[in-house]
């Protein structure tokens, strides 16, 4: 983590002088899930993982494992941005089947594209996992937002421009709600296992530092704990299907909090949005977070972002 301190931007970008451009780079790591057995469980405990679906991985692991191997890339040199205060905005994975827990994958990280918001930079690291057989098995994009009071505007660089997850009507659809209460040392105890120790994630007086008033709880942690809320209804055949879903972090939640978690599911497609306790699913209540998972038209190659978020991943 003290590294992410000291990769600062390139100092003509961060005062407009010049656009930045991401190198052509990547990083390439053997993930062998069989000597991970321990971890593998007590992240499955963690999230409440169905027992049903045990003998494969949970889908979030490999989002929060890949934050890791995006490291050698974020702390590049040639990298324009600071890796301290980026933003994880948003991200969209696709899997062609769940891996099961003792694959070995092969993962490979390298950046994508890159857009002027009007908050900054946006930019995407695509991953991807390979299994045994050499099939790409899962594929990953994450959105970053790099802020910036200055830019230098390129014709070469493409405006923002995402899609937001359509919310379904309530009545239209089968609907639950289900209450969860985060304490205070839930970003602490996420960090143990995902390896996250961003200060704004763990006590008081390390978060107002960093502006916050509390700890914020990771914005993976959020993205598991909905996606193990949506897999209790799973049948055994899901995980041997393509899955897509996809993340927008819409606003920080701070720690302690009690939160509801509104889930909304057709024949083939569930979201699910995090909004404070309380909240109710109108386009007035802003949520935390939103997940959709889409089971019958998962293909792999959808952009996703949300221009309004502004939640750290």
């Amino acid at each position: 983590m003290l590294k992410y301190f000291f990769k600062q931007s390139h100092p003509a970008v961060a005062k407009g002088l010049i656009a930045p451009s991401l190198p052509k780079t990547h990083h390439r790591e053997t993930l062998n899930l069989s000597t991970r057995a321990n971890h593998l469980q007590l992240y499955h405990d963690a999230f409440n993982w169905p027992q049903a679906l045990s003998q494969y991985l949970h889908p979030a692991y490999l989002a929060m494992y890949t934050l890791q191997a995006q490291a050698p890339l974020i702390l590049n040199p040639a990298q324009p941005f600071a890796a301290m205060g980026l933003v994880h905005m948003s991200n969209f994975m696709h899997y062609t089947r769940l891996p099961k827990c003792g694959e070995t994958l092969v993962i490979r990280c390298e950046f994508g594209q890159l857009w002027e918001q009007k908050r900054g930079w946006v930019f995407t690291v695509i991953t991807q996992a390979t299994d045994q057989s050499k099939n790409v098995i899962f594929n990953l994009e994450s959105h970053y937002l790099s802020r910036a009071k200055h830019r230098c505007h390129s014709d070469d660089i493409p405006a923002y421009a995402p899609t937001k997850i359509t919310i379904p009507e309530t009545d239209s659809v089968a609907y639950k709600q289900t209450m969860c209460a985060l304490p205070a040392d839930l970003g602490r105890k996420y960090a143990t296992i995902s390896g996250d120790y961003n200060p704004i994630h763990l006590y008081p007086w390390l978060s107002r530092w960093f502006g916050f008033k509390q700890p914020i709880i990771h914005g993976m942690w959020s993205k598991a704990r909905a996606l193990s809320e949506i897999a209790q209804t799973w049948s055994q055949e899901i995980p041997r299907l393509p899955i897509n879903c996809t993340v927008q972090f819409t606003d920080f939640i701070p720690l302690p909090n009690r939160i509801t978690l509104h889930q909304m599911q057709d024949s083939h497609r569930t979201v699910l949005l995090g909004l404070p306790e309380g909240g109710m699913v109108t386009q007035t209540h802003r949520p935390y977070f939103v997940v959709e998972v889409d089971l019958a038209n998962a293909h792999g190659d959808k952009i996703v972002g949300d221009d309004e978020a502004s939640v750290s991943g």
